[in-house]
């Protein structure tokens, strides 16, 4: 019996902790809004709760068992075409980071990070938009969908504002849906456009909802001049990798490719975080106006004779706040104390404190290993 009471008040805190989040973030107001409302029997309230609760509990709808309603009434309730599910993530997300933007200071550095993962289906063969997609991790292709993603980041907390299934034109299931003023509709409209279409469209729904970020990271399958120089015209600067190719860039009044640009760059001597950078211009035959970019070489992290590359149209940035833009690994001082270890008194023990105080962080850590 004590381990049903244990369960049950996990439960219970959980839910309460749920109904919380939600008075203070008025996700039950979003969701009326923007479609979502009782059609029979049980409140949208409570149904909303047992899928939330779902994710934080371990389990799945299958292994549930509610004496209330029926997987019938969830189904019903995920399937309902009415609910604008992306207006609902994108003004949920928005507060969510207005709250986080004031717990943290005004020099933190934050970003909008785009991400495409593989959304696998190799067992169907009738879902709808299914087509074969590329994955440029593996490199091989499979049956399935591309989820693009688009979050706000400070280094800490990421927090998704946007996401979009990516299908293909060229599917073998076209969508079947005649009226094309209908969400459903739009939603399979977007999911056949081109991956960098919908990023604009993406980024331009940003900037309209005020996004406090100022920076675009992604990796190299994006980083391109006509992405780059696009996004920077919607109003974001771009931090991303570079794919060693054979795109050129206007260096020195010359068109050279990455390769060449390293070479033609003066290194920088002894350990330093980065090896060289480079001032480029971006140019396209679609674009009148070229667009100046920083390009700085770092060190591989695995083979440290190899080296990469991460550009930035943000030419007033220096090279180390790229490192921390792309890597996101911001310095902390911290001072080791080493101390003789308990058991062995030839060995020893190495313990490391943030506080760089290092004669109270030593007097400090050596009483707590005296307790």
């Amino acid at each position: 019996m004590s381990i049903i009471t244990k369960t049950d008040d996990g439960r219970n805190e959980v839910s309460k902790k749920l109904s919380s989040f939600c008075k203070e973030f008025g996700v039950y107001g979003i969701l009326r809004r923007f479609g979502a409302g009782k059609m029979r029997g049980i409140s949208f309230q409570d149904v909303f709760n047992f899928l939330f609760a779902l994710v934080f509990s371990g389990k799945n709808l299958y292994s549930t068992q509610n004496a209330q309603y029926s997987k019938d009434t969830v189904y019903r309730f995920l399937n309902n075409a009415k609910i604008h599910w992306e207006k609902i993530l994108l003004f949920l997300a928005a507060s969510v980071i207005a709250k986080v933007r004031l717990l943290t200071g005004e020099t933190r550095l934050t970003a909008i990070v785009i991400d495409d993962s593989p959304f696998s289906r190799n067992r169907s063969k009738k879902v709808e938009l299914l087509a074969k997609v590329y994955d440029h991790v593996s490199h091989k292709y499979f049956m399935g969908f591309r989820l693009l993603t688009m979050g706000f980041t400070d280094g800490n907390t990421f927090i998704p504002f946007a996401k979009q299934l990516m299908s293909s034109v060229k599917t073998g299931n076209p969508a079947t849906i005649s009226d094309g003023r209908t969400i459903a509709a739009r939603r399979r409209k977007n999911a056949v456009k081109e991956m960098p279409q919908r990023i604009y469209e993406l980024l331009k729904t940003a900037k309209k909802f005020k996004i406090p970020a100022a920076h675009v990271l992604f990796d190299s399958w994006f980083s391109n001049p006509v992405t780059l120089i696009t996004i920077k015209n919607i109003g974001y600067f771009c931090v991303a990798m570079l794919k060693k190719n054979k795109t050129k860039y206007l260096f020195n009044g010359e068109m050279k490719t990455l390769c060449q640009i390293y070479k033609s760059v003066k290194k920088r001597p002894g350990r330093s975080k980065y090896l060289a950078s480079a001032n480029i211009l971006l140019t396209h035959k679609n674009f009148v106006c070229p667009v100046p970019a920083v390009i700085v070489f770092v060190r591989d992290k695995s083979n440290k004779k190899k080296w990469c590359a991460i550009i930035s149209t943000d030419t007033n940035a220096s090279a180390n706040i790229l490192l921390t833009h792309k890597n996101f690994v911001c310095p902390v001082p911290a001072v080791i104390v080493f101390v003789r270890d308990k058991s062995n008194k030839k060995k020893w023990c190495a313990i490391i404190s943030t506080d760089t105080n290092s004669s109270f962080a030593a007097e400090q850590i050596t009483q707590t290993q005296a307790e």
